[in-house]
């Protein structure tokens, strides 16, 4: 029996709300409705970045910006990057599939929350390549990952913490606990961020 979300899901797909590599091309009241904004999660994330005096940041799946928004108002030169179309409307924002080949200039703070679990398996490995090529050495990288069961428009590739973590240690990063921890404890209406916020070191 396919279950009434799995029907919805594969509808979606094809009526080209979501893309094959996984991202959104909602447009007006229901791109507002599909992406939630943490604000304390996002106040905590600053934080962090202010106490390691990042100048620059990138956030990579960005929806409609409201993290780039907050690192702006903060001080912090921040630019979003996101495959749906309507992100090239937004303010220090542009359109670009992760998944894709392409190089900007690396940064030493990049944020990349809500996304990995929206790309199928098959481009995980480009997408995580996307990330690591645009972190330096001794860079931080804030991420989240859904785990295996969350419920979620589009998750198509849920992974539980320690599979991400022993990724992202094989490519050479390590995992802050302390700062992870910090942000968990640090998250207001989005309560999924509690189980998912993840912190990492380039080495």
């Amino acid at each position: 029996m396919i279950v009434p979300e799995v029907i919805y899901i594969k509808l979606i797909y094809r009526e080209q709300m979501i893309s094959q590599t996984g991202f959104w091309t909602f447009e007006g009241q229901r791109f507002d409705q599909e992406h939630c904004y943490d604000a304390k999660l996002s106040d905590a994330i600053v934080s962090i970045a202010k106490q390691r005096k990042i100048t620059k940041s990138y956030d990579f799946g960005c929806g409609p910006g409201n993290y780039v928004r907050n690192f702006r108002q903060n001080g912090i030169e921040a630019f979003g990057y996101d495959g749906n179309p309507v992100t090239s409307k937004l303010p220090w924002c542009s359109v670009q599939d992760l998944t894709a080949d392409f190089q900007l200039d690396p940064v030493d703070f990049l944020l990349c929350l809500e996304v990995c679990e929206h790309v199928p398996k098959e481009f995980e490995e480009k997408l995580l390549k996307t990330i690591d090529r645009h972190v330096n050495p001794g860079g931080m990288l804030i991420l989240s990952w859904a785990v295996v069961g969350q419920g979620g428009l589009g998750h198509v590739n849920c992974q539980n913490n320690d599979y991400v973590i022993s990724k992202f240690q094989s490519m050479g990063y390590t995992y802050n606990l302390t700062d992870s921890i910090h942000l968990r404890n640090n998250v207001s209406n989005a309560g999924w961020f509690r189980n998912t916020a993840m912190v990492f070191i380039k080495n």
